[in-house]
């Protein structure tokens, strides 16, 4: 299960950082600084699920991230910073896995 959390938090880094780099289709800022922008998942006219990316220019940025199918799915909330070049230094994730389990996963990213 841990490998399957560890992949899909990759693609979460992967998609928030391929969004940042696009235009964003509608932007809500809580302040001129931040950019928040929203998706939520469909299946036929129910919703699924929902994802929020919340980055700001200073290289921090969170999500939170909700799928059910059959009152089961994965809740998870993630913080993360960039350096310049826009490779992650440090993140944090948590929240509760697809079966209810709970996550807690960590990188830090030192230099010597």
């Amino acid at each position: 299960m841990r490998s399957a959390l560890t992949a899909l938090c990759t693609l979460l880094l992967l998609v928030t950082n391929a969004a940042g780099a696009q235009a964003p289709r509608t932007p809500s800022t809580d302040s001129a600084a931040s950019r928040i922008e929203r998706w939520t998942w469909l299946t036929g006219t129910t919703h699924g699920g929902s994802l929020t990316v919340t980055t700001r220019p200073d290289g921090e940025a969170s999500t939170r991230f909700a799928y059910l199918d059959n009152g089961r799915g994965p809740r998870l909330q993630a913080q993360w910073r960039t350096d310049a070049a826009g490779i992650p230094d440090r993140w944090k994730i948590t929240g509760t896995t697809t079966f209810g389990s709970r996550a807690e996963e960590t990188f830090r990213r030192t230099r010597t």
